[in-house]
């Protein structure tokens, strides 16, 4: 593969994260690309730099201006008070969890005193799960629309559409049972 095909892969990917567009479609245009192995390596990579960028911007561009809008909200004052037990254990825990939104997060984290590397490091692990995900649709999807095995496409829209279900059901179920 060509340096500057895996250089565009990058660039696209760390501009759109860092404007808050989320990168699924082009996880999964990375698994068509280079495959499972390369496609999630660019992609956490550049999901990751992009993260970066976002939580750097929101640190040092958008702070005064969205705590001064939002230093009462309850979440944003949760996530500060979390941030000084566990850094790192509290960002993989958010990016572990599928209902959490990815470029949200990036931006909240920046207006948090956690220091850059817990979140950077917290943000790369977090984002592997689901990275490979993505980039298995995109893999499998390539192989099923030329004519190859569709089970394994199948699968992993599977898994995709029961992720999206269940934490939306949970909440639920947690709402409901709540006196």
């Amino acid at each position: 593969m060509p340096c500057c095909v895996v250089g565009l892969f990058l660039g696209l990917y760390i501009v759109l994260t860092i404007f808050g567009i989320p990168g699924t479609v082009l996880t999964t245009a990375g698994g068509i690309i280079f495959g499972l192995s390369w496609g999630t390596f660019w992609s956490v990579l550049g999901a990751t730099l992009g993260a970066l960028g976002a939580f750097l911007a929101a640190r040092y561009l958008l702070r005064d201006w969205a705590l001064s809008k939002f230093h009462r909200h309850h979440v944003l004052k949760r996530i500060r008070a979390a941030v000084h037990r566990n850094p790192l254990t509290l960002v993989l825990a958010m990016r572990f969890a599928p209902i959490t939104p990815f470029n949200l997060i990036n931006f909240l984290f920046g207006l948090t005193p956690i220091h850059w590397v817990p979140y950077t490091l917290g943000t790369f692990i977090g984002i592997i799960p689901g990275t490979i995900l993505y980039t298995w649709l995109g893999v499998s999807g390539k192989t099923a629309f030329s004519g190859g095995d569709r089970l394994p496409f199948i699968f992993a829209l599977t898994i995709l559409c029961l992720l999206s279900v269940i934490p939306p059901l949970f909440l639920e179920k947690c709402r409901s049972t709540r006196p």
